[in-house]
Parts: structure tokens; sequence; C-alpha cells
């Protein structure tokens, strides 16, 4: 569901459906009223399907294009009644449910998995939560901001906390801090935190400069990411073969049949060095990772022996910070004999924008860092 605009500003109103799922569903409705025409005897076809294959076949078809194509479903919220209008409808209303803002005492987004036969991909469900396990599903996203959009314009808009549990850990902000970045919420405070005593084994150096600070993160192996990434080396491998037999073929039989060879030399070399300038080398010299700190912007700029990436979020936009546990579905993808190496980075978010850095570092280490990015933000 879409928030839409109505023009009201004490109504919320969401709606789903339409759109290109009626484009979508247009195919199924019409294979099942021609198949299912068939079945009856309205449409003559010569050595048709069978009656007891065409209509179960049919009317499936049929009812799969009905939903999509008149399907529709929606809420509305309502400020002065303080109720929530849930239904949903086929050409005709089928379902309304009634729920009191009372009912519910959080606006939350999750990290979940949804799999089916032939994939496994990454949701963000938007939920109204009450007590007693009571919860509403608005939406579900597989981009993360958009789920964070929704949540938050309903939130603020039914003045309820903003729970989001999808980095891994739960960060609740509360209605009237949604618009503020971590800096000015900091700031709002009546004193900054004192930061606490830094690790006995501290691998970071520490360097302050005026009202800013940078973080000298040294290179380590972060196991998830880094297996992530090596797994591309037997595919390069894979690649190098097959290029050493198309250049066999280009060189001894020529003509159409060593042209042929040449352009799968030319496709193979492309993605030969894509991989490997892009996926291995990065790993095997990896560098320190530079985190900048200041008034204007989080800085984050990662070298290493082919060159360094940057990510910057603006201090102004800069809106959570936490040490986030690995998801469980990241941690499968690592060996057995790995997992209890895997580690929780840093995680740095803006509403439209999420940088993780320094998950090999000790758990310690990485509280004491987010402490000082905290601390130098509300100077």
């Amino acid at each position: 569901m879409k928030i839409r605009d109505n023009g009201l500003t004490d109504v919320l109103e969401m709606r789903g459906g339409g759109g290109m799922l009626v484009v979508f569903g247009l195919p199924f409705l019409g294979v099942g009223l021609f198949v299912l025409g068939m079945g009856l005897g309205l449409i003559p076809v010569k050595n048709g399907p069978p009656v007891f294959f065409s209509i179960p076949f049919g009317s499936i078809f049929v009812l799969v294009g009905l939903g999509l194509v008149f399907g529709r479903r929606g809420c509305r919220m309502d400020k002065k009644r303080r109720t929530i209008q849930c239904w949903s409808s086929l050409i005709v209303p089928l379902k309304q449910k009634l729920y009191r803002f009372e009912d519910f005492t959080s606006v939350s987004v999750t990290r979940e998995v949804r799999r089916s036969d032939k994939s496994t991909y990454i949701v963000f469900p938007v939920r109204l939560r009450g007590e007693d396990d009571t919860k509403l599903d608005l939406q579900e996203f597989r981009q993360y901001p958009e789920s964070r959009a929704l949540a938050e314009q309903v939130a603020k808009f039914l003045e309820l906390p903003f729970a989001d549990s999808s980095a891994g850990a739960e960060v609740v902000r509360a209605p009237d801090e949604l618009d503020l970045s971590l800096k000015e919420r900091v700031q709002r405070s009546a004193a900054l935190q004192p930061l606490p005593e830094p690790p006995s084994n501290l691998q970071t150096r520490i360097l302050r400069k005026d009202r800013s600070v940078r973080l000298e993160i040294p290179p380590g192996a972060n196991v998830f990411r880094s297996f992530g990434k090596l797994i591309f080396i037997p595919i390069a491998i894979v690649e190098l073969v097959v290029l050493g037999v198309a250049l066999n073929i280009f060189f001894k039989e020529g003509g159409v049949i060593g042209i042929a060879a040449l352009v799968l030399i030319g496709v193979f070399s492309l993605v030969f060095l894509f991989v490997f300038v892009r996926k291995v080398l990065p790993v095997l010299g990896g560098g320190a990772t530079r985190v900048t700190v200041t008034d204007r912007e989080l800085r984050v700029e990662r070298r290493s022996a082919f060159g360094s990436r940057v990510e910057t979020i603006p201090a102004d936009e800069l809106e959570e910070l936490l040490v986030a546990p690995t998801p469980q579905e990241e941690i499968e993808k690592v060996p057995a004999l790995l997992t209890g190496l895997v580690q929780a980075p840093i995680v740095a978010r803006s509403d439209t924008k999420t940088i993780q850095f320094g998950g090999h570092l000790p758990e310690a280490e990485k509280e004491f860092l987010a402490a000082v990015i905290l601390n130098a933000l509300g100077q």
C-alpha cells in the first residue's frame, strides 16, 4: 500500500492494488477466460483440451487475474475518530476491520527473509504493533529506505514511537525526534556523556584536531565479507580455463570457428577482469579504514593496494549509529567452521543510506568507537 494524498491533515489514507498489477493480471485473466471458454464449449476449437483439464486450469487463471486486476485494499487512519479502518475488495467490498489508535504502541520495521522454490530475498515489513502480539501489516518493500520512509510518516501521524530492528539491534525513536539528526539529538541532551575508558587492547588510532575526530582502523579479516568475495576466485579460475580453450581453438582452427572463439575470448576476458578487479583484488589487498567525523559529515574511506572507496553521510542527515549483529541468514552463508568468527559491524544510517565499518574489531572496541563518534557529533 502507498499513502494517498487526500488533502486532509487529520486523515491518512493508504491504498494498494491497481497500477502495474492490472497490467500483470490481464494476461492471466485473458488466458483463463479463453481456456475456460474452450472447456465449456463457448469457444469452438478443434482438438481442444479435455474438460477435466480446461475448467480447473482456466478457473485458477481467472481467479488470479481477477485478484490482480480488480483487487484493492487499504487503510484509513482518522485522527478525529482515533480509528484505523482497513478493508479489501474484489469489485465489491469483501472484508473490513476497525482498530483503535489505542490498540497499537509502536510502528516497526524489521528485516525478514522470504523463501520460495526458486528464490530467496530480503524484505522490510512495516507494521503497527500493540500489546499481546497485536499487529497490523501495512506494507513490505525490498528496499529499506522505502520502508523507513513509510514507517516514519505513519509514526508521526499516529504520534507513536518508531522501532527499527532491521539492522539487527532495535532502535526506538520518539515521534517528535524522527526529523532530528543524531547530532541534534545529542546536542539536545543536558550534557555530553563522558567517554568510557578505552579498551586495553585498542587497535584503532584516534586523532583529534579542533572539532573533528579521525579514526584509523587497521586492516583485518572480516570473515563473512571476505568469504563472500573470495568465492569469486574459483569463478575466475574457470574463466581462465575457458579462455585458454578458446585461444587454442583460435590458433588451431581459424576461419569461422576461430572468429567465434575470438569473440568468446573477448567476452570472458571482460568478465574475468571485472570479477577479479572488483571482487577479488580488494579482498586480497585490503587496507585500513579511515573514519572522519566533523560537524559537517561522517566520512568513511576504505583504502587498499588497488585504490580507495569513499562513502559519506552529512551530519545533518545521520540519524542512527549502532553496533548491530550480523543477521542469521547471512551467517548461514559462511562455512560452519567459520561462523564463530563472524563479527558485527558498526552501522551508520540516514533515511537514504547505510554505511558499515569495523566489523573485524573486538566488541568492546566497536562500542568505544561508537561512543567517540557520538561525542564528536555533540561538540
